[in-house]
């Protein structure tokens, strides 16, 4: 069935089609600047309202029409949120990529040199340098380890060692990231839910919901290396060794593992929504 034009639900459009364009055009309006009707046809459409029926309908929806507005605006708040704890953790991944190649670049240089004489520079180096959030070590051939975690000052309860591990930071920005997403799709969910109940189906506002979230699911990087929710995350033969090295650098939230928080959702739902 063709769509009906504007002017033709205006004319003959029942109640809810016609409420459904108005709230349209207001949702394009306040979002993308570029109205379905004129203002011809805006003051057409407002003046066709007029059993107490039809006006009863009209204060429900511009009502709805509110609540929605403030959620999306609640909702962008958090994706905000959401990124810049994004944003922390990719650079904290970079900042151990870096390590990681400065510990490759360092032992391929030792490594052309006779092994006395690299453990006496080794020994050298630990004591004059440091690399940021990480402990250099020196193994029995005298080549580097530089380590991003401190687990026997971790375990003596050293806090002001293990703050500056970092395995510890990352490991604190993953969690602040994991709630903040969490939080993310639990209201969005109620959101979702309470238009699908007030059955308010507005298509600007479901595109936004869409575009938001599909700026929340983008790669926090773009290295399967580090990046666990990726299908080819260190897509290699099942063995034991590969497993422990998939959970050594699993730091990135699988955002398809992160379910909506209940308690979240039904507060939301109630301060909200249906307040």
């Amino acid at each position: 069935m063709a769509r009906k034009k504007p002017l033709d639900i205006i004319a003959s459009g029942t109640p809810k089609q016609r409420i459904k364009l108005l709230v349209e055009d207001v949702a394009v309006k306040k979002f993308s600047g570029k109205p379905i009707l004129s203002n011809k046809e805006s003051d057409m459409l407002l003046n066709s309202f007029n059993t107490n029926e039809e006006l009863e309908l009209f204060e429900k929806w511009e009502h709805l029409d509110k609540v929605i507005t403030n959620s999306l605006t609640n909702l962008q708040g958090l994706k905000f949120n959401v990124l810049m704890n994004f944003s922390n953790l990719r650079g904290y991944i970079l900042v151990w990529h870096t390590i990681e190649e400065s510990e490759l670049l360092a032992n391929s240089i030792l490594h052309q040199i006779k092994k006395s004489e690299r453990i006496k520079i080794t020994d050298t180096i630990i004591h004059r340098n440091s690399i940021t959030f990480s402990e250099v070590e020196v193994d029995s051939e005298g080549y580097l380890d530089l380590n991003i975690d401190f687990p026997n000052k971790a375990k003596q309860g050293d806090l002001a060692n293990q703050k500056y591990s970092l395995r510890f930071l990352i490991n604190n920005v993953k969690n602040k990231t994991e709630k903040s997403v969490i939080q993310f799709i639990s209201w969005r969910q109620a959101l979702v839910d309470y238009m699908k109940k007030e059955g308010f189906n507005i298509k600007t506002y479901n595109e936004l919901i869409k575009d938001i979230t599909d700026e929340v699911h983008r790669p926090i990087i773009g290295w399967d290396k580090y990046l666990s929710s990726s299908p080819s995350f260190l897509n290699d033969e099942k063995s034991t060794r590969i497993d422990a090295v998939k959970k050594f650098y699993s730091i990135t939230p699988d955002l398809n593992n992160l379910k909506v928080d209940e308690d979240i959702y039904t507060a939301y739902t109630k301060d909200h929504l249906e307040k």
